[in-house]
């Protein structure tokens, strides 16, 4: 049987890559010095299972992995390929989950943020508002191994936040929710259900989702709303969404290069529309016109005041509806969605304008042009609508309910 000075003499003699000291076990002579392995054979193939570095006497700190040890590492070894455990397959999980315990929540967060948010966000505030979030709410949970924050983590995030700000629980939890998923993803954590899913949050919280449309005036009333407008850029920028039906971020963060005065239309880049596809608006003459008058030379059609190279604050329009005012900026889609429906235009047509995504699949199928011209003439009967002076008792073009075809 082979002894520890047996094994001492072949090292010292410098001579031979391994020696087999029995069952299996091998110590092998390497550039860096001597390492262990089992060595068997499968499907007629040599196989081998590395067990460390051979640790000699004397080294201040570092445990010894001499012959006793390793005979004892390989029993274990020896037992578990017998009961049919691929110990090269196990090696290779161990070291996976022995790099899992030393990645943490933090570190996963941020390769979202490299790999997936920067490619997904479609603006930058997105980038900051994901970050506030890991920073104010995840606190407890950023220097853990992600592989161990579970459901008990999650719940103690998002509980205190159920009654006091129910609408930030989903904004918490769709962020854990993502980094975990990414960890799943790059196998940092074993297959299960994410502690932060709707099925897991459904269980433990206590949550009232409730649909919240975005409140709108009347579409009787917006003439008068549109013509007391002033001048002011925050004005102006909401005189040019109640023209076009755009949604908030899209005019206040309405590029010059996405402006093309000469045909009359703005082209909305995908990453800033929701649907992620580009949107082609006509622009009415009034609008057009309302384009031409301001300053080009810059980035922004309405550049901040304050912040150089960025454009109006999304929350420019507050001061003008007012605080307290029930109708949004958002909800005048809705103005103009509603005075479509009660003046016959066509469903698909509106749709468009609005730059909604079709649920019927026929319909996607018959349409297969935007119908440019066709909307150019809605917005510019919306636009003239919403110009004309009120006193007058103004009459639509579409009052008597004609429908505005779609052709195919």
């Amino acid at each position: 049987m082979t002894t520890q000075a047996v094994v001492d003499a072949w090292m010292a003699k410098g001579e031979g890559r391994r020696l087999h000291v029995g069952d299996g076990l091998y110590l092998c002579r390497n550039t860096k010095g001597f390492s262990w392995a089992i060595i068997w054979m499968k499907d007629k193939k040599r196989r081998e299972h590395g067990l460390g570095a051979y640790v000699g006497t004397g080294v201040p700190g570092v445990s010894e992995f001499r012959l006793r040890e390793a005979r004892w590492a390989t029993a274990g070894a020896m037992d578990k390929r017998k009961a049919g455990v691929d110990l090269i397959e196990a090696g290779r999980k161990a070291a996976k989950e022995q790099v899992a315990k030393a990645i943490t929540f933090d570190d996963v967060a941020k390769i979202y943020i490299r790999d997936v948010g920067s490619r997904t966000w479609k603006a930058d505030r997105q980038k900051v508002e994901f970050e506030r979030i890991l920073t104010t709410y995840c606190k407890s949970i950023l220097t853990m191994p992600v592989a161990e924050v579970g459901v008990s983590d999650v719940k103690r995030i998002l509980e205190p936040w159920v009654t006091k700000r129910p609408t930030m629980v989903a904004s918490v939890a769709s962020v854990i929710r993502r980094v975990l998923d990414t960890a799943f993803a790059l196998e940092l954590r074993p297959l299960g259900v994410n502690p932060a899913s709707e099925q897991v949050l459904d269980k433990i919280l206590v949550v009232r989702h409730k649909t919240k449309h975005f409140a709108s005036m009347t579409w009787e009333a917006a003439p008068a709303f549109y013509q007391g407008l002033g001048d002011t850029q925050a004005e102006v920028a909401l005189k040019l969404l109640m023209l076009t039906a755009l949604r908030r971020n899209e005019v206040t963060g309405l590029r010059w290069d996405e402006v093309d005065l000469a045909s009359c239309t703005l082209t909305i880049r995908a990453e800033r529309m929701k649907a992620a596809r580009p949107h082609v608006v006509p622009l009415s003459t009034q609008a057009c016109e309302l384009l031409r008058s301001l300053p080009q030379g810059k980035v922004y059609v309405f550049p901040s005041p304050r912040i150089k190279g960025q454009p109006i604050a999304s929350t420019a329009f507050v001061p003008i509806m007012g605080p307290d005012s029930e109708a949004t900026p958002h909800g005048m889609r809705a103005t103009f969605r509603g005075w479509c429906e009660d003046h016959g235009v066509d469903h698909t047509l509106a749709e468009h304008a609005l730059a909604h995504a079709l649920r019927d699949d026929v319909a996607k199928a018959h349409r297969r042009t935007t119908a440019l011209e066709l909307r150019r003439k809605l917005m510019q009967d919306w636009a003239d609508y919403l110009a004309t002076p009120t006193k007058q008792g103004h009459t639509s073009p579409h009052s008597r309910r004609d429908a505005v075809a779609v052709v195919a």
